[in-house]
């Protein structure tokens, strides 16, 4: 009996094992018509037009997604602009990091949008171009989703 319940565990630990592995296997390059090139998961995808910015959406849920928007380069400081625009959401944001880069900047915060989440904002500027990307989850689940997240803000290249 003790030989049956071991052989079970182990079973069970290499299979959970397997698929978990399998799920991060779900990444693949992404060449998108806006002009950039990245690493996405196999979630649903979608383009579209949204006043002056173009935005692309990967998303595995209403509430866990990665957002790229491409918008015309204004010389504002998109970086103080999208602060004030998480603000406007939610008085009560809270910026785990804000800071400028040589090519944009980085913005972590949580605020709530549906729910208390964490977002993870890119920005990059590009000749006349910013591109923007945001990566989403509720609170409790951010980390199962981060592994994701990473990737897309490493492989992120304008084409």
């Amino acid at each position: 009996m003790n030989r049956l319940l071991i052989v079970i565990c182990i079973l069970l630990f290499t299979l959970h094992h397997s698929f978990a592995n399998e799920s991060l296997n779900c990444i693949t390059s992404h060449t998108s018509a806006l002009g950039f090139k990245v690493d996405l998961p196999d979630w649903d995808k979608s383009e579209m037009m949204r006043g002056i910015s173009h935005e692309f959406i990967c998303a595995y849920s209403k509430t866990v997604y990665i957002k790229i928007y491409k918008v015309k380069d204004s010389q504002t400081d998109m970086l103080h602009e999208l602060t004030w625009n998480i603000w406007e959401k939610d008085p009560n944001a809270h910026f785990i990091i804000k800071t400028s880069t040589q090519d944009g900047g980085i913005i972590v915060t949580t605020y709530r949008s549906q729910g208390t989440s964490i977002h993870r904002i890119r920005l990059i500027h590009n000749n006349d171009t910013v591109f923007i990307i945001e990566c989403s989850a509720p609170e409790k689940a951010f980390y199962k989703y981060e592994v994701y997240f990473n990737r897309v803000f490493q492989s992120f290249s304008v084409l």
